[in-house]
Parts: structure tokens; C-alpha cells; sequence
């Protein structure tokens, strides 16, 4: 089922999916577009970008 429906990641072109043994998965909206975690970047410095705060930017 999350193969055929699930949304692609705008970065990688993948389904977000659930991780193994996770019913529900789990990802970045932005801009209407979808990405896995790990995909979503900053598009100059390519960070990746997370709700750490490291003072960068």
C-alpha cells in the first residue's frame, strides 16, 4: 500500500515510507512539496537541515 500511494521525496524521487517495524512514516513539508528527513537541505550550502540549532546560517 505506502509503495503505491505513499508521496514521492522532492530530492530523491522515493516513496516516503514508513522506516521497518513503524507503521507511520514520517517527513518535511515545504513549499507543497515533500521530502524524506535526510533529503531536506539547504539548497546553497546543501546543510542539512534540522530542528537542532548549531548556530549556522
Amino acid at each position: 500500500f505506502f509503495r503505491k500511494f505513499a508521496p514521492r521525496c522532492a530530492v530523491c524521487s522515493k516513496p516516503i515510507i514508513p522506516e521497518e517495524g513503524e507503521e507511520e512514516s514520517v517527513r518535511v513539508v515545504a513549499m507543497d512539496k515533500s521530502f524524506h528527513v535526510h533529503c531536506y537541505r539547504c539548497e546553497d550550502c546543501n546543510m542539512q537541515l534540522n530542528s537542532k540549532i548549531e548556530g549556522q546560517g
